[in-house]
């Protein structure tokens, strides 16, 4: 249903547009790309609990099979993306160390076992902002979230040497346990690592 709807808005926006469907690895079930080469399974286990190395998987697959783009764009396959207007509005900015979203702040990483969304310490170590205690630091909710391209590089060399050391190696659950969860504050937290070490970022939700 995307690929005849919103999809093809994607595509026709211009003619240097790509799309593509991500998907993690499931045995046993087949990669249903159906010949239209869109589809790109990640060398991930296809988990709600490994979304966070999907995440990460996504924006390096893309940073080595688009070396010239100058956009990234994330959405979820339920969001009615009006391509063109998001395109038309990332043309009007400098795609130079640029995240754009809308941005959370202040969130709480859960802390119940319990939870699908659980974090333990190992994972996001306790945060102790004075306003607002245990938070994660600003992140574009996953819904729908844009960066130039060379953030998704930056981001890509973080998450390609965890890659390169294990060659030819599925990510399961076990490695998504090591890093925050879900998807969209993993990668506000790798964001927010750049910020310490000195990159300049500029923080978009307009």
């Amino acid at each position: 249903v995307v690929r005849e709807t919103r999809g093809q808005a994607v595509t026709s926006a211009g003619s240097a547009a790509a799309h593509r469907f991500f998907v993690g690895r499931a045995e046993g079930v087949p990669l249903q790309d159906v010949g239209h080469g869109d589809v790109v399974e990640l060398p991930v286990t296809e988990s709600y609990r490994t979304l966070n190395l999907k995440a990460f998987a996504m924006v390096s697959w893309t940073h080595r099979a688009f070396p010239n783009m100058q956009w990234m764009i994330r959405h979820d396959d339920d969001v009615y993306l009006r391509a063109n207007a998001l395109m038309a509005q990332l043309a009007a900015r400098p795609p130079v160390r640029y995240y754009w979203g809308m941005i959370d702040h202040g969130s709480a990483p859960v802390r119940d076992t319990s939870h699908q969304h659980y974090n333990s310490f190992e994972q996001f170590p306790e945060q102790h902002h004075p306003a607002w205690g245990d938070i994660f630091p600003p992140y574009a909710r996953g819904l729908l979230w844009a960066m130039s391209a060379d953030l998704a590089a930056a981001i890509a060399g973080e998450f390609s040497r965890d890659i390169d050391a294990q060659p030819g190696a599925v990510l399961d659950e076990a490695s998504a346990d090591q890093i925050p969860h879900p998807d969209d504050p993993a990668i506000g937290v790798v964001v927010t690592e750049f910020v310490r070490r000195g990159m300049s970022i500029n923080l978009d939700d307009r």
